[in-house]
Parts: C-alpha cells; sequence; structure tokens
C-alpha cells in the first residue's frame, strides 16, 4: 500500500507541466450561456425544438452544454454535451449522451483559427469498440446563434461527402 502511495506522488512530481486549468477551453467560452435551438430534418418531418445551457464545468476543464427538448410529436428528450481538451493528445473532443439513445457518442473536434468553426467527427462506443457515425460542423457568427449542420449517411459517390441530414439551428438567450 505504501508503495503505491509513493508510486502516485512521484508520478504527480515527475509529470510535466500541462497548461493551466482551462487553458484551451477557454476557445470555447462563445458555447457558454443560454441558448434556444431549433433542430429540423432536412428531409422529413422530425423536428425538435428546446432549451440549451452550457456552463464550465469540472474545474473549468469542461464546458458542460445541458439540453431539454420537445419534438414535433410532442416527445420530450434530455441530453448533455462535455467539450473538453485532450492534453494528452493535443486536441478537443467532445462526448454527447442522450436520455432517447442507449449509446455514448465520442467526438474529435478541430477548431478553425478563429475558434468560430467546429469540424466534428462522431463515434459510438460499442461491445466491438469505436464506429464511426457522423459528422457535423458548428459554426458560429461571433455573437448570437451558430448552426449544427450534422451529416449521416452514405457518403455521395461523386463528391465522398455525407449528406447534411440535420440543422440545428441555435439562438442565444438574452436576459
Amino acid at each position: 500500500m505504501r508503495l503505491r502511495g509513493l508510486a502516485f506522488a512521484l508520478i504527480g512530481v515527475c509529470s510535466p507541466a500541462t497548461a493551466e486549468p482551462g487553458e484551451q477551453i477557454r476557445r470555447l467560452d462563445w458555447l457558454i450561456g443560454d441558448w434556444q435551438f431549433d433542430d429540423q430534418q432536412v428531409n422529413g418531418p422530425y423536428r425538435e425544438t428546446g432549451t440549451r445551457s452550457c456552463r464550465y464545468a469540472l474545474d473549468q476543464r469542461y464546458i458542460r452544454c445541458e439540453s431539454e427538448g420537445n419534438s414535433h410529436n410532442g416527445k420530450r428528450r434530455e441530453y448533455v454535451f462535455y467539450f473538453g481538451y485532450n492534453e494528452r493528445d493535443q486536441r478537443f473532443e467532445m462526448i454527447g449522451m442522450t436520455s432517447s439513445f442507449p449509446l455514448q457518442n465520442l467526438v474529435k473536434l478541430e477548431l478553425s483559427e478563429d475558434n468560430h468553426t467546429i469540424e466534428l467527427q462522431g463515434y459510438f462506443f460499442t461491445g466491438e469498440g469505436l464506429r464511426p457515425d457522423n459528422w457535423s460542423t458548428i459554426r458560429y457568427n461571433g455573437s448570437d446563434h451558430y448552426l449544427w449542420a450534422i451529416r449521416s449517411g452514405q457518403p455521395d459517390p461523386e463528391t465522398g461527402a455525407h449528406p447534411v441530414t440535420f440543422e440545428d439551428r441555435v439562438t442565444r438567450v438574452v436576459r
């Protein structure tokens, strides 16, 4: 038992210094606040409207976004996203969980230089490992709106691009 405690102490002392808590995640601070969303299926009837609240979490190393929405057929859904920065791999990541679907969505993020465009590659964590599932782009207008375009399904044979299947239009709530 003493040896285990010593090993943890040595790892803590000998580990290289990392960025201050939250230093990288602050590149996404525009997410912080209260939002209303309108999530519409591009070629179908599904529509969901609701609210999203994003706050710093876990010693300000993550941004937690909690959403509640109601679909066009009256079903209520809750979901949560944790946006974070993986210091070891030096990349942004997100985990998403929803009340209406049993799998966790693990997502790699790439930010633009101005931090206003995020490219996302989503994977589901299954018994067989990680399975690619969807791709999306978030574009923030710099003040009060962002569009989350979600792509899934079979890629176009000519371009290789996956079609946009949902558009999540999100507007900041001013209080």
